[in-house]
Formats: C-alpha cells, sequence, structure tokens
C-alpha cells in the first residue's frame, strides 16, 4: 500500500484518506488527512535520499577498490 501511494500526488492522498475517514475523524478529518499526507511525502523523500546514498556508497566502495589496486600495483 506504501509502495502504492508514492505514485500518487499530495493531493489525491489527501483526498483519499479525507474520503475515506472523514467522517469518522469528526473535527479533526482536516488535519489527519493533512498529517497523513505530510508523512507520505516525508517517506517519499527519504526513500530517494536513500536511493541516493545507496549509489553514492557504491561509487565511493569502486572508487577505494580502485585505489587500493592502484596501492597494491607499486607495492
Amino acid at each position: 500500500m506504501l509502495q502504492k501511494s508514492f505514485k500518487l500526488e499530495p493531493h489525491d492522498v489527501y483526498n483519499a484518506i479525507k474520503q475515506k475517514y472523514g467522517d469518522s475523524l469528526g473535527d479533526y478529518d482536516v488535519l489527519v488527512s493533512a498529517l497523513c499526507t505530510m508523512i507520505n511525502t516525508q517517506q517519499k523523500i527519504a526513500a530517494v535520499n536513500q536511493q541516493k546514498f545507496n549509489q553514492f556508497a557504491a561509487q565511493a566502495q569502486k572508487r577505494i577498490a580502485e585505489l587500493e589496486a592502484q596501492l597494491k600495483d607499486k607495492s
């Protein structure tokens, strides 16, 4: 479900939550919908940042291996 929500725009997440749970949330329907939308947006950002970090870490590890190989060849 979380992966599917990543494909939605924030206003679509908000509307889906408000429509599904709005009646049971009473006076807090807007607040809860907005908070859930914000959490979803932050999770998307975190996932993108994690992916970028993983790519950077892989590049760094590759470069470290290259430098170690160069040092070994010079020995």
